[in-house]
């Protein structure tokens, strides 16, 4: 009997479960509209190249994986998405499709009346952001719905040639889309924000401590924001939007490597590799170097090599990425034997940014894992993140530098008290005391010794007891040594010490005083 009531449960909780997968149509009813489209959209994809008056649509199946994006991998060459869309309501409807990846290289939308297919949408990097029919740092294909009508919709992506694509979908009415777009850039805003502030305070401290390493930073800093801006639509959208070459993906590839390459510079000096791991400190270098120029070549050198093994050339430079990540993921495990807080903020840093950028890479290249959160990047979590801790340690890296400043300080005046409480015998086997000693006159071969309460003269030469005297004791002529903690007032030709003692100051020693 109790097994009976199991089973009855269970079959009662199975299928009550809501499935998505088994209705391929996109119900719009008078509530707010946020779907996925990916868990409605019909897709048919090919290694060769299809037109769209050559596809049989009974042929486009529902994705039966269960990624909740769409993925297209290195080889294929036709992609197409089909979805169906019943308007509910007694009212015209429109709504939007939103493709969170803003790299793409062309999108065509076309309506399906009966067997015709209708042109409403075109956009991607091969074409001005001017053109697109709103604007957004996203691509967007609004359509239109007649009250209580049924829609189907195509969609064409075309991908770079031999690269993999990975997009999400979301199907949102005008209400969603601007509540989300909103929100969406309010978390960017304080990303340039705080960016921006990172970068003043970077230079400051440059030219207050005269310090290479916060120059590293704030060019970083700098060129990292540039690379999200590109990464997630922003520079497109409001500085590239009439430019037609610039729109394309160059900009977001070079911003990329010059970020790396000055992450690298300034991981270097923040731990002090070349000092501690000379050797290490070439080899990284020489890596990160090769994988930039392996990357520009594919990028930027269309040829036959490149275009013919562009997978084998991307396994290359991802080893080479990620070798260079493992090596200094070592120095920073090296840099932490003496749980220097600083340190530990930097590891803590570059966990985050190298967590980020695998979840990206495993995202854009392999579809492994979704790289959206929240209709933006991971990455730009990720980097905001590490700017924070990278910050604070920087801040520890400050205070480090203040106390060995304030060290070095204390051993000076510790120096200066030892200095004053000195004493020097000499070969008369008197003792004088240099905190009372103001001035000595060579006379002969004798020197006198000016005391507070005297004069003692010691058969001697000046150039010996120069030797013997710290460094507030300076040589004025070439007769007399005096003490500067004894100065009263200075002019062109003599120096008055206490009480009122004149020295003269021949031109060769003119610059000691």
């Amino acid at each position: 009997m109790k097994i009976r009531y199991f089973a009855i449960i269970f079959l009662f909780f199975l299928f009550s479960i809501p499935s998505n997968a088994s209705n391929d149509t996109i119900v719009i009813e008078n509530t707010r509209v946020y779907y996925n489209l990916k868990e409605y959209a019909s897709i048919f994809t090919s290694e060769s190249e299809i037109g769209l008056d050559s596809i049989n649509f009974d042929s486009f199946n529902t994705s039966t994986d269960f990624k909740d994006y769409f993925y297209f991998g290195f080889n294929l060459n036709s992609i197409f998405l089909k979805a169906n869309f019943h308007n509910n309501t007694s009212s015209e409807k429109m709504i939007y499709l939103r493709f969170s990846n803003s790299m793409i290289h062309e999108i065509k939308g076309y309506s399906l009346e009966g067997s015709t297919l209708k042109e409403t949408y075109s956009s991607g990097i091969i074409y001005p952001y001017k053109s697109r029919p709103i604007e957004s740092r996203n691509y967007i294909i609004p359509i239109k719905l007649q009250p209580e009508s049924n829609l189907t919709y195509i969609v064409k992506l075309t991908k770079t040639q031999g690269r993999p694509l990975v997009t999400n979908i979301d199907v949102l009415d005008s209400n969603s889309l601007q509540d989300n777009s909103f929100k969406e850039y309010i978390v960017i805003g304080l990303y340039i924000g705080l960016s921006a502030l990172c970068v003043i305070i970077g230079l400051s401290f440059f030219f207050l401590l005269k310090n290479r390493l916060f120059l590293y930073y704030s060019l970083y800093v700098f060129f990292l924001s540039l690379f999200i801006l590109a990464y997630n639509g922003i520079l497109q959208q409001y500085i590239l939007n009439e430019n037609m070459v610039l729109n394309k993906y160059w900009h977001y590839v070079i911003f990329g490597e010059i970020t790396q390459v000055l992450f690298v510079v300034f991981a270097q000096k923040f731990l002090e590799a070349k000092k501690h791991q000379p050797k290490l400190y070439k080899t990284i270098i020489w890596m990160i170097y090769t994988a930039i120029l392996l990357r520009l070549g594919l990028h930027f050198f269309e040829n036959e090599i490149f275009k013919n093994n562009i997978v084998i050339f991307m396994k290359i430079w991802y080893g080479l990425i990620y070798a260079g990540i493992l090596l200094i993921a070592y120095q920073i495990i090296f840099s932490l034997k003496n749980m220097n807080r600083k340190n530990v903020l930097f590891g803590l840093a570059y966990l985050i940014m190298i967590g980020g950028t695998s979840v990206s890479i495993l995202y854009h290249s392999f579809g492994i894992i979704n790289g959206i959160y929240f209709n933006l990047s991971i990455l730009l979590y990720s980097f905001y993140f590490e700017i924070i801790l990278i910050t604070i340690a920087l801040g520890f890296f400050i205070v480090s530098i203040l106390n060995e400043k304030k060290s070095l300080l204390e051993v000076v005046e510790h120096q200066k008290e030892q200095n004053l409480t000195k004493f020097i015998i000499l070969n008369n086997k008197e003792k004088i005391y240099l905190k009372n000693l103001k001035h000595i006159k060579s006379d002969g071969n004798y020197l006198e010794f000016y005391l507070d309460k005297g004069k003692v003269i010691d058969r001697n030469r000046l150039k010996l007891i120069k030797e013997m005297l710290p460094t507030n004791f300076i040589q004025t002529h070439r007769s007399y040594i005096i003490n500067k903690n004894f100065i009263k007032s200075t002019n062109n030709s003599s120096v008055i010490i206490f009480p009122d003692i004149e020295i003269p100051i021949s031109r060769k020693y003119k610059n000691n005083v």
